[in-house]
């Protein structure tokens, strides 16, 4: 969403915002073959963990924001 608000208003935040969520979700919920995870989950007493399966919509919509990110920084890190 911080993709595309960023991509329609040009304000500086929404872009930002959009940077370090694609970050946390690429350092947190991606799995080794680059598919995002379904969940995370956080219990008050346990450390957090990363729900083991993948949804293919997830993953499409990380697809989704990540060209939108890219086509407004040109920012290959983001691919």
């Amino acid at each position: 969403l911080s993709a595309m608000l960023a991509e329609v208003t040009t304000n500086s935040s929404y872009l930002q915002a959009a940077e370090e969520a694609a970050a946390f979700i690429q350092t947190h919920l991606s799995n080794p073959g680059g598919f995002v995870q379904e969940q995370m989950q956080i219990h008050d007493q346990d450390a957090c963990f990363v729900w083991p399966s993948s949804v293919p919509t997830n993953s499409g919509l990380m697809i989704e924001g990540l060209s939108i990110l890219y086509s407004i920084t040109r920012n290959t890190t983001v691919l």
